[in-house]
C-alpha cells in the first residue's frame, strides 16, 4: 500500500513549511527592540505552581533570529513520550505536529500536511518510531519525525482513519480505527493489514475515536467509540482485538452522554472516563465503575479533558469550558483553578508531567 510519490510529496511539504507559519499558526516578529511575545491565545500553557500562574509555552526553535510562536494554534491533543517525561508532542487542527524536549520551552515542527492529524502515537519501547493518522492514511517515522512513510491508505472518499495505537508487548502490532467503526490490525509494523473485526458486528455504531493498549496485558484492548450527537461508548477486547464487547457497566452510569476523554493509568491499571454526565473510575478493567463526586451536579457541564498524575493515582484533574479542578484525594475534595485567558478556546487536552506534581500542561483548542 505504499505510494512513493505521496511519500515524496509529504517530505516536500514538510520542508516547504520549515521556518514559516502553517495555516493557523501565529508568527510574531520583533527585530528592532528584541522583545518577544507568545503570539495569540491558543497553543500550549504550563503552570509550575498548581495553576496559580500560567505561562504560554509557544516559542518555535528557529535559526533565523526571529521570534515565531504557535500561539494562534488550536491544539487538539498533547501526547507524552512514554520513555522521556520531558518530551511532549502537540497536535493542532491544521495538519501539523510539533515536539518539545523540555515540556514546552521551545517547539520543533516534525510534520505538516493539508489534512488534519486525527491521532498520534509514540511506540512504547522505541521513541524514534512515531505513528500518525489523518484523512485516509496512516504514516510512520522511524527517525523521530525527520522523514515519514505512508503505510496504509483507504481508497474510499467517505472513510477516515481516526485512531492509532501500538502494542506494548510487540511493537510490530499496530491497531487503527476508522470513522465507520472498523478496527484494522497489522502484525508487521504496517507492511500488511487485515480487519479482525467491525464493531457493527458487536452493536457498535460510530467513530473509533480512541484505542488503548495495555502494558501488562497484551490481549487487553479498549476503544472509545463516538456516535450520533457525540455520545460516547467504550468497548473491550480480551483476545487481542478479535472479539469486542460493549462496556455496559459504563453505559449504565454515563447515561449516553457526550464524550469527553478516556484515559488509562499504566501504573495502576485504573480507567478514567469523562463526559457531559461526569467523571468515572474503574479499578477492575472496566467491569464496574464508580462515579467521582464533582463540584457540579451530573449532566450540567461538559468535561473536555482529564489527567492523572502518573506517580500518584489520587492526584487527578479535569477541565470544563470555563474551569479547571484538581484533587489530591481522588475526587473527595476539589481545588478550583483559574484558567489562563484563551479567548473562545477550551482545554482540549491536559496532563500532569511525571515527577512534577505541581506542574500542569494544557492544550488550548476549540470547543465542540
Amino acid at each position: 500500500m505504499k505510494n512513493k510519490k505521496w511519500i515524496i510529496l509529504v517530505i516536500l511539504v514538510a520542508v516547504a513549511f520549515t521556518g514559516c507559519s502553517p495555516l493557523g499558526i501565529g508568527v510574531s516578529r520583533n527585530t528592532s527592540s528584541g522583545s518577544e511575545n507568545q503570539g495569540g491565545q491558543g497553543g500550549v500553557y504550563r503552570s509550575t505552581d498548581e495553576g496559580v500562574t500560567w505561562v504560554p509555552m509557544n516559542y518555535i526553535r528557529t535559526n533565523q533570529g526571529q521570534v515565531q510562536t504557535i500561539g494562534n494554534a488550536n491544539v487538539r491533543f498533547l501526547v507524552r513520550d512514554p520513555q522521556d517525561p520531558r518530551t511532549v508532542y502537540a497536535v493542532p487542527d491544521d495538519g501539523s505536529v510539533w515536539v518539545s524536549y523540555a515540556l514546552g520551552d521551545t517547539w520543533n515542527k516534525i510534520f505538516s500536511a493539508g489534512t488534519r492529524v486525527e491521532s498520534f502515537a509514540v511506540a512504547p519501547n522505541d521513541r524514534q518510531r512515531l505513528y500518525l493518522a489523518g484523512g485516509r492514511s496512516i504514516l510512520t517515522s522511524d527517525d523521530a519525525g525527520t522523514s515519514w512513510n505512508r503505510i496504509y491508505y483507504d481508497s474510499r472518499d467517505d472513510v477516515q482513519i481516526r485512531s492509532v495505537a501500538i502494542s506494548y508487548h510487540d511493537p510490530k502490532i499496530v491497531y487503527a480505527g476508522t470513522s465507520e467503526g472498523t478496527i484494522l490490525q497489522s502484525r508487521d509494523a504496517g507492511e500488511t493489514w487485515f480487519v479482525p473485526v467491525r464493531l457493527s458486528d458487536f452493536g457498535g455504531r460510530g467513530i473509533v475515536h480512541r484505542l488503548l493498549t495495555v502494558k501488562d496485558s497484551p490481549n487487553l484492548l479498549y476503544t472509545a467509540v463516538v456516535g450520533n450527537n457525540l455520545v460516547g461508548t467504550v468497548f473491550v477486547s480480551r483476545d487481542g482485538g478479535t472479539a469486542w464487547a460493549k462496556n455496559d457497566a459504563l453505559s449504565d452510569v454515563a447515561k449516553n452522554s457526550k464524550y469527553g476523554d478516556f484515559e488509562r493509568d499504566d501504573r495502576t491499571g485504573n480507567l478514567y472516563y469523562a463526559s457531559h454526565y461526569g467523571m468515572f473510575i474503574s479499578y477492575d478493567n472496566g467491569d464496574s465503575w464508580k462515579q467521582v463526586p464533582l463540584l457540579s451536579p451530573p449532566n450540567t457541564v461538559m468535561i473536555y479533558s482529564l489527567a492523572v498524575n502518573p506517580s500518584d493515582q489520587n492526584h487527578i484533574a479535569y477541565a470544563t469550558s470555563n474551569g479547571l479542578f484538581v484533587s489530591a484525594n481522588e475526587g473527595v475534595e476539589w481545588k478550583t483553578i483559574q484558567l489562563p485567558y484563551m479567548g473562545e478556546r477550551v482545554v482540549r487536552d491536559l496532563f500532569i508531567p511525571q515527577n512534577a506534581p505541581t506542574s500542569l500542561l494544557l492544550g488550548a483548542g476549540p470547543s465542540y
